[in-house]
């Protein structure tokens, strides 16, 4: 969870790109920044436009797509597209990420694994420098794998 300083330097950093940018610094677009910083998985767009209203700030879908766009410019944000879904997530000190996604539902949950992260990291890449990663691993979660052996169980008692 990003701690109150990360966000204050997240704005400063979003300054700073605005400003280099010669682009407006509007309430708008820093308020939408802090929710963002305050969603602590990946979210789309309907689900930080919940959080602006949560937060009695009202702005426009536009608004929220056009500060996105700006916010992964300016590197504060990055872009998942997980089961022909655009997800985002805060990209402060963003290193590495594993994600379970499952195939059945959509839902999207985060995992560590030092020594995949470990794995990762030290294996070598020729003359390509990496920055940081994102793992992701599909499958069908908990919940729609035992629905499905439910459904299943079932037929065979009606036969």
């Amino acid at each position: 969870m990003p701690q109150p300083k990360d966000i204050e330097t997240a704005k400063q950093l979003f300054a700073d790109y605005l400003s280099n940018n010669k682009l407006r610094k509007t309430p708008e677009r820093y308020a939408i920044l802090s929710a963002v910083y305050t969603i602590n998985a990946p979210f789309d767009v309907e689900r930080l436009y919940l959080e602006m209203e949560q937060q009695h700030f009202r702005v426009s879908h536009a608004t929220i797509y056009n500060t996105i766009q700006l916010l992964i410019d300016a590197k504060l944000l990055v872009k998942h597209l997980l089961k022909n879904k655009d997800l985002y997530e805060a990209a402060f000190h963003l290193k590495t990420k594993h994600y379970l996604v499952c195939t059945e539902c959509g839902s999207v949950r985060e995992m560590t694994d030092k020594l995949v992260q470990t794995n990762i990291e030290n294996s070598k890449m020729g003359r390509f420098q990496m920055s940081h990663y994102s793992l992701y691993i599909y499958g069908e979660c908990s919940r729609c794998r035992y629905a499905k052996n439910r459904k299943r169980s079932n037929k065979n008692k009606q036969k």
